[in-house]
């Protein structure tokens, strides 16, 4: 080997780390964009179906939960929370779940997890608003297709003018695994609603919808 020579100079590739980050950038971008429109675009694409794009929206949720969970039976949380605060989204500007159930190490790769599901079945206007006065909806709970339904043991439907400052219980009549709501809309408000459930395996689910609707004049 001549020791005379000169040394070797290895090409670096500078394109290659302004790539990565442009790749980044995008990625963020997007993460920022969707999710404070993706609620109501879901609802857009159900006539504005809350109930519908709330159901929906969890499903986008889980997607992005990945996490490695050791063997055995484990008691999960899962939580997710929406929050918009800008002047253009007037309704469902804070949307809060919890769930609690049992989990034990699947078979397989794929296991569908048991979370109960709230449904509101309310007659709405196609720009969520409701009539002031006596006010009647459904709440439904509901599991996914393959996970067995078992009767809902405790519940409460709870109604805040505030913004979720305060709450007062809404008047229910409730079954198996729906109640029937009555509340008194106040004129000009916003209502939000606070929905927990418990069935009889101890799986639980919890929602906060702030100014989920508003009442006309």
């Amino acid at each position: 080997m001549d020791a005379d020579a000169a040394p070797t100079i290895v090409p670096v590739r500078r394109a290659a780390l302004a790539f990565i980050f442009v790749t980044v950038l995008l990625d963020i971008l997007a993460f920022g964009m969707i999710i404070p429109v993706l609620p109501h675009l879901i609802a857009s694409f159900y006539g504005g179906d809350v109930s519908l794009a709330a159901k929906t929206h969890g499903i986008f949720a889980s997607v992005f939960m990945n996490t490695t969970i050791p063997a055995g039976n484990h008691r999960i949380r899962v939580v997710t929370d929406l929050q918009r605060k800008n002047p253009f989204w007037q309704l469902s500007t804070g949307i809060t779940t919890e769930w609690t159930f049992e989990s034990d190490q699947p078979a397989d790769f794929l296991q569908v997890l048991p979370m109960l599901g709230i449904d509101y079945v309310m007659p709405l206007s196609s720009t969520n608003t409701a009539p002031a006065g006596r006010y009647d909806f459904a709440v439904r709970f509901s599991m996914p297709d393959t996970v067995a339904l078992l009767p809902v043991v405790k519940r409460s439907i709870d109604v805040s003018w505030d913004g979720g400052q305060t709450w007062r219980p809404a008047g229910t009549r409730c079954g198996d695994t729906s109640c029937k709501v009555q509340v008194r809309n106040e004129a000009g408000g916003h209502a939000s609603l606070r929905v927990s459930a418990t069935d009889a395996a101890g799986r639980t689910v919890t929602q906060e919808v702030i100014d989920a609707y508003a009442v006309r004049r």
